[in-house]
């Protein structure tokens, strides 16, 4: 959703660890989001690296990215909003994992999997 902020309006996209299950582990990571325009080389690309550790435990603490978005990104004509929907893509790569390592229950080696191709839609 576009919540107000100043003049402009934002949308934010953001990742949660659960560490119910332990807080014994933590994991650097580096994320790209992307807001897709039709042309692809007007795409908008947020990239930036994150560790979740121990530290969020109890805490709910989540990472959070900020698209400004200003009524040019809006505006159908200009490639992002497709009748009432765009698409943002999200990408991360696990560079270090730390702590007590569990079974794996999806194996996400296999980059022809079709689960690891997941949209997400929003109108």
């Amino acid at each position: 959703a576009f919540v107000p902020l100043e003049n402009n309006r934002k949308f934010d996209a953001y990742m949660r660890c659960d560490f119910r299950q332990s807080m014994f582990w933590s994991i650097d990571m580096d994320v790209e989001f992307i807001l897709v325009n039709s042309d692809s080389s007007k795409n908008l690309i947020v990239q930036d690296s994150y560790k979740f550790n121990n530290d969020h435990y109890g805490r709910n603490k989540e990472k959070t990215t900020k698209f400004i978005v200003d009524d040019s990104l809006i505006d159908p004509a200009n490639g992002f909003i497709n009748g009432l929907t765009f698409v943002v893509e999200f990408r991360m790569w696990i560079t270090k994992i730390r702590g007590i390592r569990f079974p794996h229950l999806n194996d996400f080696t296999d980059p022809n999997d079709p689960r690891h191709d997941v949209v997400l839609v929003i109108e």
